[in-house]
Formats: C-alpha cells, sequence, structure tokens
C-alpha cells in the first residue's frame, strides 16, 4: 500500500484558550516515526492556517489494548476516546472497542486520568483487523514556582529551562495573573516510545508533510495558587532553552525549526526558529502546547508483517526497532493483531530492523540497507526459538457455551502480564518468545468486558510450548469487588485495585472505575494498624467528587487487612462527607479485593 500527499490549503483551526501546558523532554535525536508513538492531549492558544494531508482511506478496524503508568502497573478508570467512542479501562488498565471506521494513516486515540497528564497518539492501522496498543501515562509532578508578576526561571528534569518575564501570565478568560505560578513538568526517557509525544509526521511552512528529526521536545502545565489554569498572555513571550546532547553536539547545525504540536491534526506545524548558542538551543514562543526543536526529513512509508515459525502464525503485539545507520538513533512499533505494522521514516535513511522478545532481547534481525520509497517488505518469518517459543490458545464461552466476543485471557506466567483479545467466535491466541528455557507455572484468567465476569482461574505449565486451553467459562461473579451507595444510588466496580504501604504507616488504598459507566469509581485511602478494627478515611473521591478536608465523616470497618500481596482485603465502609461544593452526600459499601501491593 503506498502512501501519496494530497494537501488542503485555506483551512483554518480557531484554538481556544489553553486547558493544559504540558511540558515533555525527549532528548533524542529519534529521525523516523512509526506509529505507535504517543502525544499529549491539550488545547492550545493560537490560530494558524493548517495544511493537512487528506488522502488517508477508511477501513474498519478495531482498536484494543492496555494503559500502564510509568511502573507498568496497570491504571483503571482511565478515559479513552476513539473516533468519538468512549471506553474505561478495568481493574488490569484493558481496554477494547468495537470495530469502527477509522483513517488508516492518521487513526487517533486519546487517554485521560485524573492525577496523570493526558496524552493521545495517532497511528496506522490495517483494514479488517485489530490494532492492539500499549499507552504509558505519567503522573503529574510539580518542578517548581515562580513569581507571576516578576517573571523568573525554572529549571526541568533534563536540564532544559524556561524564562519568564515579569506579568507573562494570565487566566483562561485573558485576565493579567501576578500571583505565584506552579510548574508541573515531566522528563520522558530517551529510548521510552511509549511515553513520547507525537509520531513525528509534521507540516512545514510549504504545506510538505515530513518526519522531524528531534534534538528536544519542551513542555510544561501551569496553574495558579488556587488551582486555577495558567497561560503566557498575548503580547508576552516565553524563552525556551534546551541543551544539546553530547551525542549530538558534533552534527547539530546552527538552527533548527521550532514545531508545535496540533491535537486534533496529530501533526507538527512549523513556526519558528532556535538559535544554537555553545551547547544549547534557544527560541521563543508565544503560546504553549508541545515544542520540539527538530530538522524535517521528507517522509516515506514502511511497513510488513512479523509471523512465529511461518506465515501461519502471526506475532501479535510484538515491538519492531528501527536503528538509523547513520547515527544509531531508533524507534520502535508494535504489531497488530495480523503481525502488522506500518510507519513513516526519513527518505534516503538506511536503517537495521530488529525483532525483539519479552525482556527486549533481539530474536530476528535484517539490514534493510537505503530507503528512498514507500516500502512493503517480504514477511518476516522469526524462527522457532525451541523451549522460548509460547503459543498458548482457547476460547471464552458464557455459562450457556455461547462464544464472548467482547472479552479477553490475561495470562500471568513469572514477571509477565500477557492479554490476549477474543475474536467473534470467542477464541483467542498469544503467541511470544520468553526470555528464558525455565520451567514456568502460570495462570490464566477469562474476562467478560461486557457483563462483568471472570472465569475461574486455570494454572497453566510450560514447557510443554504449545498449550490448548479448549473452553474457558466465563460466568463467575468477580471475586474483586467495591460496592457503593452513594446518595442511594448503587454502584459496582468489577477488579478493583488494593495495595498497602508499610512505609507510609500501614496505608491501605482501595480504587476502581466503572468499565461501562462514564464518571462513575471510587478511590479511598486509610491509615491503619495492620489488624482488624475500625479506621477512619483519609482521602476520598467517588463519582468526580472529593471530600472537603475536615469534614469527613466516612468510617471503615476493616475485616481483612491483606497481611500480604495477593491477600484479601475486605471490609465495609459507611457515613456522610461534605464533596468539594458544600454539598452533603451519604456513602455506604463493602470491598472484597486481592492486595496488589
Amino acid at each position: 500500500m503506498g502512501y501519496t500527499s494530497m494537501f488542503l490549503p485555506n483551512m483554518t483551526f480557531i484554538w481556544h484558550s489553553i486547558i493544559h501546558l504540558f511540558f515533555l523532554i525527549f532528548m533524542q535525536n529519534l529521525k523516523f516515526l512509526l506509529p505507535f508513538t504517543v502525544f499529549a492531549f491539550l488545547v492550545t492558544a493560537c490560530q494558524k492556517d493548517v495544511f493537512l494531508s487528506n488522502n488517508s482511506p477508511m477501513v474498519n478496524a478495531e482498536l484494543a489494548g492496555q494503559v500502564l503508568d510509568e511502573n507498568n502497573q496497570p491504571v483503571d478508570g482511565a478515559q479513552v476516546r476513539v473516533g468519538g467512542e468512549l471506553a474505561i479501562t478495568d481493574a488490569n488498565g484493558v481496554f477494547r472497542f468495537a470495530s469502527m471506521r477509522l483513517p488508516s494513516e492518521n487513526a487517533k486515540l486519546m487517554v485521560s486520568k485524573i492525577g496523570y497528564f493526558d496524552y493521545s497518539r495517532a497511528f496506522y492501522v490495517h483494514a479488517d483487523a485489530m490494532q492492539m496498543v500499549k499507552i504509558q501515562l505519567l503522573a503529574k509532578e510539580q518542578v517548581g514556582t515562580i513569581s507571576g508578576s516578576a517573571g523568573g526561571s525554572i529549571q526541568l528534569p533534563g536540564g532544559a529551562q524556561l524564562v519568564f518575564p515579569a506579568g507573562a501570565f494570565a487566566d483562561d478568560r485573558g485576565n493579567a495573573y501576578n500571583g505565584v505560578v506552579r510548574v508541573f513538568g515531566k522528563s520522558v526517557r530517551h529510548n521510552s516510545s511509549l511515553q513520547m509525544p507525537g509520531d513525528h509526521r509534521a507540516t512545514n511552512n510549504q504545506g510538505e508533510e515530513m518526519s522531524l528529526g528531534h534534538f528536544g521536545m519542551l513542555g510544561v502545565e501551569l496553574f495558579g495558587q488556587s488551582g486555577q489554569e495558567l497561560r503566557i498572555r498575548e503580547g508576552a513571550e516565553a524563552t525556551l532553552k534546551l541543551p544539546i546532547a553530547a551525542g549530538q553536539l558534533a552534527s547539530a547545525p546552527s538552527q533548527v525549526s521550532l514545531w508545535y504540536y496540533n491535537l486534533q491534526d496529530a501533526r507538527w506545524i512549523e513556526d519558528g526558529i532556535a538559535q544554537r548558542i555553545g551547547n544549547e538551543y534557544v527560541g521563543t514562543v508565544t503560546h504553549f502546547t508541545f515544542w520540539s526543536f527538530s530538522t524535517g526529513f521528507n517522509l516515506v512509508t514502511l511497513e510488513g508483517k512479523v509471523f512465529l515459525v511461518d506465515n501461519q502464525h502471526p506475532m501479535k503485539g510484538t515491538v519492531v526497532r528501527l536503528t538509523m545507520a547513520s547515527d544509531s538513533t531508533q524507534g520502535v512499533a508494535t504489531t497488530n493483531a495480523a503481525g502488522f505494522f506500518k510507519g513513516g521514516v526519513p527518505k534516503g535513511g538506511s536503517f537495521i530492523l530488529d525483532v525483539l522478545n519479552e525482556c527486549g532481547e533481539v530474536i530476528h534481525s535484517l539490514d534493510l540497507g537505503q530507503i528512498d520509497d514507500n516500502t512493503v517488505l517480504p514477511d518476516i518469518i522469526v524462527a522457532n526459538t525451541g523451549p522460548q517459543t509460547v503459543e498458548l490458545t482457547g476460547k471464552l464461552v458464557d455459562c450457556s457455551g455461547a462464544p464472548i466476543p467482547n472479552g479477553y485471557a490475561q495470562v500471568l506466567l513469572g514477571n509477565f502480564k500477557w492479554v490476549a483479545f477474543t475474536a467473534i467466535d470467542g477464541s483467542f491466541t498469544i503467541s511470544k518468545v520468553r526470555c528464558d528455557t525455565t520451567t514456568g507455572t502460570g495462570v490464566v484468567i477469562g474476562f467478560d468486558l461486557q457483563n462483568g465476569k471472570q472465569s475461574t482461574p486455570d494454572t497453566i505449565m510450560v514447557p510443554p510450548n504449545a498449550v490448548a486451553l479448549g473452553d474457558l467459562a466465563v460466568c463467575d461473579s468477580l471475586y474483586e469487588f467495591i460496592k457503593f451507595s452513594l446518595d442511594f444510588n448503587d454502584y459496582t466496580i468489577a477488579v478493583p485495585v488494593g495495595g498497602v504501604r508499610d512505609s507510609l504507616g500501614m496505608r491501605t488504598f482501595l480504587n476502581g472505575y466503572s468499565t461501562v459507566q462514564q464518571d462513575v469509581g471510587i478511590s479511598m485511602e486509610f491509615i491503619c494498624d495492620g489488624n482488624p478494627g475500625v479506621f477512619p478515611l483519609s482521602n476520598l473521591y467517588v463519582n468526580t467528587m472529593t471530600w472537603n478536608s475536615g469534614s469527613n465523616g466516612i468510617s471503615v470497618e476493616l475485616i481483612d487487612p491483606g497481611f500480604a500481596v495477593g491477600d484479601p482485603i475486605t471490609g465495609t465502609f459507611d457515613g456522610t462527607f461534605v464533596d468539594q461544593f458544600g454539598f452533603t452526600h451519604t456513602l455506604t459499601g463493602s470491598f472484597q479485593v486481592r492486595r496488589d501491593y
């Protein structure tokens, strides 16, 4: 499938006031893009003519995946949006969308959850196949404060610096703000494609579609002392200073272009110049979204399929890594359910392609040479790795034996958690290459996303490495739950998350969010002595409401405290609380949650 460009001139997009000024630093000269790179979800305060590629054919595609935090733990209750549809991640961080019409070269997915930076990504999808994605959310962290009236500078993790003149801030209504400015920032690891914003596709000043070679990406979120969102006032400028990485000093040019990220179009837009001054790039901006210090390259596409042993066994959810021969910069893609991957690369570059196993080790490598045109690779066949190769097959059925098309199987094997989504007939297949050859014991559990059911955990052992699980009956009530009544309206949270932090004075955390109802969820925190008893809540969030500090009257009767990881945490809670708006609510409930940490 080739790639051509068609641009629509005179298409103007009006942007509203900045909601979030999210700042990330990506200190790596990535010179090619691949389908599953994350970009940030925000709204900017500028107006600019944008030229769009409009040649992407529409295809039927299904989307499913998993949302994780920075520690690779599942994030439940995250809101995932694709094509106007909404899904909520379950306790395993899993979401799934039914097949829908999507642009094959510009499908966009957005993820948000309170306490994390919003994310979205643009990616390529293959017709009539499930696209599996993995997303890593970043927790918000304050990195400093400055005076709005006096201005000042903030050093960001990774060495970048923001310099604000006096009186440079305004609130979301445009009113001048001179109080304390709270700056939230985050650094992204240079080798983490799960966290990196944008997918490197860009539009230059001539309306040409490009691939960016980044020297760094910068962004920040600004808030006032009372939590109000802030932005740069009209007529003011902020200075961005980006240190050049040691490995790039010799090749870094005297100037690079500045590019801001356009959320709706999933494109970087050229808008300004940064000059090299010593060992850093310096430029000014009048608004914030993501800003990238980059050079542009003409874009061609690269696609292929990865199979295990033969072309009848596609490797689903497998990481494919490209390394640019000229400077060893790297990027990754993840295969879909058919083993397919596709992305854009700089025209004229030479690349090495590696297929990686679960530990990031190379299990297959190809020297692609120079790529000058849109390229479809021959099928990539990964040889049988003997006892490292694992294939699990099975079928999820309900209590009457009918297939479950909207479900998934989760395999817990050693330190790995594998997820396989069901086909329309309820079948699933997991083909993986393990990192060792030792005997391992794992557990398989089937989940019905539609009806909130799960199967009885089934124990497996590998080797043997080809395991036929047969039918898994997914008709049991979920073993874990938080059931609560808020103002006499009943809710049930399936498969919540629970844990105890001993270092914080036996602080217990319980939380979960509905996978079928928007804005339904609960998060509780209380300190106990490690034994059964009655304890007051110290933090509460329920269905978008938080309790007003000092007015909480919710108590927890702890029955099983969860002495060790894997043990149950059970109990009840009841009382009244005053929310952030001053209204009083009645809350009662019970919980049975496995201790996860």
